[in-house]
């Protein structure tokens, strides 16, 4: 799962992005913390899988159908 597809596109930065913030945080806080970061996001994302329903995008789109104003 991406920041993108749990509602948040503006968090997904780039490939290239995503390397240079590593290399930046590796260099400023060594392989362990970046390590650790990495680990706490896969566990976020786990927990996002977890506790997201599989029909909410389904249930979102009817709702807002049903509430337009004509």
């Amino acid at each position: 799962m991406t920041a993108e597809t749990a509602g948040f596109p503006e968090a997904v930065p780039a490939a290239a992005e995503l390397q240079e913030l590593i290399e930046q945080w590796t260099e400023g806080h060594g392989v362990d913390a970046v390590r650790r970061l990495a680990e706490a996001g896969d566990l976020a994302e786990a927990v996002v899988r977890e506790i997201t329903p599989d029909n909410t995008t389904g249930t979102y789109a009817k709702s807002r159908r049903n509430t337009a104003v004509s």
